[in-house]
């Protein structure tokens, strides 16, 4: 693997703090023994069901102790549940229907490829660490590990074609932008990257820097605006925590969120622009602060159900979905923020997510 140039030492150092997370916890948020008490931040009345076609979407989650599961969005009970290769972290699906699910470690790292219809494994490839996946609309597969490298393979992983090495700094995820650029949290800053017309190529265009700081987590819009959370106090700075919202097109600051915001792993943005946001605090449960489109201050806050959350999403009828460590489970919120289920069939230590339309 000497064709790779990777932080290993970095790598190994942070999967040792990103290990802390796993679940420890006999008695979780999910566990039936906890009262259902309510938020009175929050609004009951809301009928998900009204905001997008979600019986042609599928949940997968993805569990670091081997296991993936599919799910119908409004079911609590898994249409598919198979042991994975090796763990599964991270998840991303490609046009042609495979589901590529990333291990994250740096002794055996792989990444295995899944059927999204019937998750048969198909294959297994070697990878260094990798932690967060994301897939170009031609169907290249970007890899981050937490190094100074972005590995790069061919459609359906099946070779090896190439690193992104220019402004990759400790880069522990990455994600496709509306625009089609790539968009990779690095230590300080945030690499943009270009698509060429060459399957594969990208360029680099800049580093983000201004009105961010050690940031940790990043989304978009349906309009194609960039989130940043940005985690200063998790460098023991003092400083306060914060998420920065950017208009893409030229990286113009349109908010700096800061209320409510602690150490914000997490992010996603529903159809209406609600902004949802994961803070984790060390040695606590975790809360989520909500945010309607262009607020500085959360409209609500939800606690019950999250214990440690690891993986967020939300579907086309704007419910979200947090897969809880700790927990061992994944808890299902209506755009009010009631909790409406708790899924723990299928699941053991959550730590991925993904919503697709079904095929």
């Amino acid at each position: 693997m000497g064709h790779r140039r990777l932080g290993v030492a970095r790598l190994h150092r942070t999967l040792q703090v990103v290990g802390l997370t796993l679940g420890l916890s006999w008695l979780g948020a999910c566990s039936p023994l906890l009262p259902n008490a309510g938020n009175p931040l929050m609004s009951a009345a809301y009928s998900a069901n009204s905001h997008g076609p979600r019986s042609h979407e599928a949940l997968f989650v993805g569990s670091s102790f081997p296991k993936i599961s599919k799910y119908a969005v409004d079911s609590v009970k898994p249409l598919r549940s198979v042991k994975a290769a090796s763990g599964a972290i991270s998840l991303a699906l490609d046009s042609a229907g495979e589901l590529f699910a990333a291990n994250g470690n740096p002794s055996y790292g792989a990444i295995s490829v899944y059927s999204a219809r019937s998750l048969h494994l198909i294959r297994t490839f070697e990878s260094i660490g990798p932690r967060s996946l994301a897939i170009d609309e031609n169907g290249y597969l970007y890899v981050a590990n937490c190094g100074d490298g972005i590995e790069i393979y061919a459609p359906g992983g099946v070779r090896y074609v190439g690193e992104i090495g220019r402004g990759v700094d400790g880069a522990c995820t990455l994600a496709f932008g509306p625009d089609q650029r790539l968009y990779v949290v690095n230590s300080g800053s945030i690499g943009i990257y270009r698509q060429t017309g060459l399957p594969g190529k990208l360029r680099f265009v800049r580093r983000l820097r201004e009105e961010l700081k050690a940031p940790r987590s990043l989304t978009f819009d349906a309009n194609g605006d960039l989130y940043v959370g940005s985690c200063p106090s998790c460098n023991h700075s003092g400083a306060k925590d914060f998420v920065t919202i950017y208009e893409t097109r030229d990286l113009k600051t349109l908010t700096k969120v800061s209320a409510g915001i602690e150490a914000p792993d997490l992010m996603a943005v529903d159809s209406t622009g609600t902004l949802y946001v994961a803070n984790h605090k060390p040695y606590k449960d975790g809360w989520i602060s909500a945010y309607a489109k262009g607020a500085t201050s959360p409209k609500f806050k939800i606690t019950h159900g999250i214990d440690m959350p690891e993986s967020m999403v939300v579907d086309a009828g704007d419910s979200l979905y947090v897969a809880n460590t700790y927990g061992d489970c994944v808890t299902v919120y209506d755009p009010s923020g009631r909790l409406v289920r708790t899924i723990t069939k299928g699941v053991h230590d959550p730590a991925a997510l993904l919503v697709s339309p079904t095929d």
